[in-house]
């Protein structure tokens, strides 16, 4: 999730630093200038931690400031595809799906497929609801012969699916605030972050109305081909106009937690943890007492 990233770049340093140390100069002239901002296909910097090389300085003509060729090191984030990450919730769109802060980057989302299977979005408490049916284990009947199946197994088939629409299902709601464990599927970058880009263009009508007359072909075919066409081109125009849900920014991670142990947190909490807690906090006083 963390790295280091080389760069090489030029500092100017006005006369009025010469007399201090160039190290701290160097630092804070290149914090300023990189911190919490985006270095395309490589990631967020979040400070600088080195100065690796520091090189020759030069004076341009008619300018007093000194020119410096250095090399540092910079802290960048950018998490790698199936890392395991905790966030929490901030916010929940039907459209972007979950979007999840890790304090210093609020940029992550989980859209609507890649959540748990069962989950809807609850319009009146504006949040995403897990639709959980547990099954019992006991129930579950296992073949490890693995033959093939016959009609008395498609049977219970249908008759253990008609038991989980008759169990309860509980409501999980995924509410602001809550930590949150999710994997990382993906991330992208977006250069140019202009209007125009978020909108898909329109595409000028072909005239082809001249080729068709050169072809031999009924007038029936002509008019199905030219109802075809005006249908998808109403559908290209109305896709066309279809803005991103996603705001723009030049970093943005996407997750999924549909496996098992993704999700809230206290979703997959060990009931038992809290009273082997309690013991071993009791048992700590008794020795203090001692």
């Amino acid at each position: 999730m963390f790295f280091l990233y080389l760069i090489t770049d030029t500092a100017t340093i006005p006369p009025t630093n010469f007399s201090k140390n160039i190290d701290k100069i160097l630092k804070v002239y290149f914090n300023r200038k990189y911190s919490n901002k985006v270095v395309i296909n490589v990631g967020l910097v979040l400070f600088v931690s080195e100065i690796v090389k520091i090189g020759k300085a030069f004076v341009h003509v008619g300018d007093g400031s000194t020119h410096i060729n250095t090399k540092f090191r910079v802290v960048v984030f950018r998490p790698y595809s199936d890392e395991t990450i905790e966030g929490e919730i901030i916010d929940c769109d039907p459209l972007k799906g979950v979007q999840i802060s890790c304090k210093f980057f609020q940029d992550i989302y989980i859209p609507p497929k890649a959540l748990k299977k069962g989950t809807k979005f609850d319009e009146t408490e504006s949040l995403w609801v897990w639709h959980f049916v547990p099954k019992d284990p006991e129930d579950v009947e296992l073949d490890p012969i693995g033959g093939s199946k016959s009609d008395d197994d498609e049977d219970d088939e249908k008759n253990s699916e008609n038991d989980e629409n008759n169990q309860e299902t509980h409501l999980l709601y995924m509410e602001i605030g809550r930590k949150i464990r999710f994997r990382v599927t993906s991330i992208k970058f977006k250069e140019d972050l202009s209007e125009e880009k978020l909108i898909k263009p329109i595409k000028e009508k072909n005239n082809t109305e001249q080729n068709k007359q050169n072809l031999s072909i009924s007038i029936e075919k002509v008019e199905n081909e030219k109802e075809n066409e005006n249908e998808n081109e109403n559908e290209k125009e109305q896709n066309s106009l279809i803005r991103d849900p996603y705001p723009k920014v030049p970093l943005m991670v996407f997750g999924s937690v549909k496996e098992d142990g993704l999700g809230l947190v206290e979703w997959w909490a060990d009931p038992d943890e809290d009273e082997l807690l309690d013991e071993g906090n009791q048992d700590n006083d008794e020795n203090d007492e001692n």
